[in-house]
């Protein structure tokens, strides 16, 4: 019988290889900034970062060469007019410049970020407006995607919502690439969630790694299983009563023989 910590590595693991099979490319680097603003909990590790398909910033993108490059066309013309000349041609590249970080930061920061425990939507409104969601695996109630029009048929890209149970809360990333992917992986690290979720609470349950868990550790397993209902709990609370009464009673037998 597997112990607990690895069964959750091997199921970790199976939903790694599982990631690096949707998305060898990943560059982690990259995301280094994104990973440091999150507070991941216990044994919580990130599997996927989702971005927007950099193909919808197109426009955003020439709109940006278009504001810094269009001075220089009229350089000699801007700097016959002096002082007043000059401050446009620098005004333009100014704003190209503010336009582009603003855009670039939009897309680098509004994420989903998916790991192994959650999703967390990071909405990136402005370059000082945020707004983060997080939705726990055993909430998340439906995953859909939808691909609508010309453009997104042809490259492939949509939107996929995330609708949690009992809240008004739904998790939306526009314009994601292959969307269908990003569902069916959120769709597999659920059900590992929920199987590993299972196979730890009967294993504790029934008993059969009583004799290998340290003491210490029974309050921390009990409340970090999720799932359990009372009469399961009330068992578990018997189970650790009788593990200390008899560790009580061997020590006072070690004791009389001394």
């Amino acid at each position: 019988m597997l112990a607990l910590s690895d069964l959750g590595g091997a199921c970790l693991c199976s939903s790694l290889s599982f990631v690096n099979q949707l998305d060898n490319n990943k560059n982690k680097r990259a995301d280094n900034f994104v990973i440091k603003k999150l507070n991941l909990k216990e044994n919580e590790r990130i599997v996927k970062i989702v971005r927007c398909y950099p193909l919808t910033y197109f426009f955003p993108i020439l709109a940006t060469f278009i504001l810094i490059a269009t001075p220089f066309f009229f350089l000699f013309l801007f700097f016959s007019w002096g002082l007043i000349g000059l401050v446009i041609f620098l005004g333009l590249i100014f704003l190209g410049i503010i336009y582009g970080a603003r855009e670039f930061v939009l897309w680098y920061f509004n994420v989903f970020v998916i790991t192994n425990q959650r999703i967390v939507d990071i909405d990136q409104r402005g370059f000082f407006d945020r707004i983060v969601s997080e939705a726990p695996f055993e909430k998340i109630q439906d995953i859909s995607y939808r691909i609508k029009g010309i453009f997104q048929t042809l490259f492939h890209y949509g939107n996929i919502q995330i609708q949690t149970a009992g809240t008004a809360l739904r998790l939306e990333l526009k314009n994601i690439y292959q969307p269908e992917k990003v569902q069916e992986l959120i769709t597999y690290l659920i059900k590992q969630d929920q199987k590993l979720k299972s196979q730890s609470a009967d294993s504790i349950i029934s008993g059969e790694r009583v004799d290998k868990i340290p003491l210490n550790d029974f309050e921390f397993l009990k409340k970090k299983i999720v799932g359990l209902d009372g009469n399961q709990l009330a068992e578990l609370d018997k189970k650790i009563k009788e593990e200390m009464r008899g560790k009580m009673i061997k020590s006072i037998q070690n004791e009389e023989e001394l």
